[in-house]
């Protein structure tokens, strides 16, 4: 469901990745068109079963993005998005 909805700005609050598995979503979003990511805790994308928290996927250009990490799994992120000419 999360791939096929059509939405071209996908925000998640828990969001989880695990490349060796059906859970292999940052893949799977990717295919789908979202090239264009912000995370929490990028640094755990590609480790297998990898928590990551808050994610921003988008169809369009992430001009600025930013993260705080709260405590290990809780925080917030922010992207700046190119629509257009804007």
């Amino acid at each position: 469901w999360v791939v096929r909805h059509d939405a071209p700005v996908k925000c998640f609050q828990e969001f989880y990745n695990s490349p060796e598995t059906i859970f292999n979503t940052l893949d799977r979003l990717d295919e789908a068109g979202y090239t264009h990511r912000a995370l929490l805790h990028p640094e755990l994308a590609d480790r297998p079963d990898a928590y990551i928290g808050v994610a921003i996927l988008s169809r369009y250009p992430i001009v600025k993005q930013g993260r705080s990490v709260f405590s290990e799994f809780n925080g917030m992120v922010w992207a700046d998005i190119k629509f257009g000419v804007d």
